[in-house]
């Protein structure tokens, strides 16, 4: 990359933004009850109150509408909303274009491997952003991950 090359830039949400109607809230409603209801008769208290706290953690982030994130790349360092990643802490990234996915994937370091997905939405160009990448941090070949596709089949 040249040194005056200019940042590359887009707009994403948090999170992917999903339409749940009456019926996911029902089958959801219906499995959460289930399960607390069969921790209680196994007398698995713990894990009734791990069922509560994250129906809580999940109703508290996911009943508001996803934050909108401004992503720059630019000469230094990747920029998500506040949050910057230097190229020197990014191990690696990989692209999923296959459709409905258009998501550039950035795998982070840390005392748990985490990859950081980027939506790219339907006018951000995926060889822009993997030319761009490309001489800053290595790319990998990776099938989409498996939790992400579960995650988007269950509108989670």
């Amino acid at each position: 990359m040249t040194k005056n090359q200019k940042p590359l830039t887009w707009k994403t949400t948090e999170r992917p933004a999903y339409n749940r109607g009456k019926t996911w809230y029902l089958i959801a409603g219906i499995l959460a009850t289930a399960l607390f209801v069969g921790t209680i008769i196994y007398r698995s208290y713990t894990f009734s109150l791990v069922i509560i706290a994250s129906i809580v953690a999940y109703g508290l982030t996911h009943f508001k509408k996803p934050a909108p994130l401004q992503v720059e790349l630019n000469q230094y360092d990747v920029k998500i909303g506040k949050i910057t990643y230097p190229y020197s802490k990014i191990k690696s990234f990989f692209l999923i274009t296959e459709a409905p996915f258009r998501t550039l994937y950035l795998r982070i370091p840390s005392t748990i491997a985490i990859n950081v997905a980027l939506d790219l939405g339907k006018s951000t160009d995926p060889n822009e952003i993997r030319n761009f990448l490309i001489s800053k941090i290595p790319e990998e070949s990776q099938p989409t991950p498996i939790l992400d596709t579960l995650l988007r089949i269950l509108k989670i």
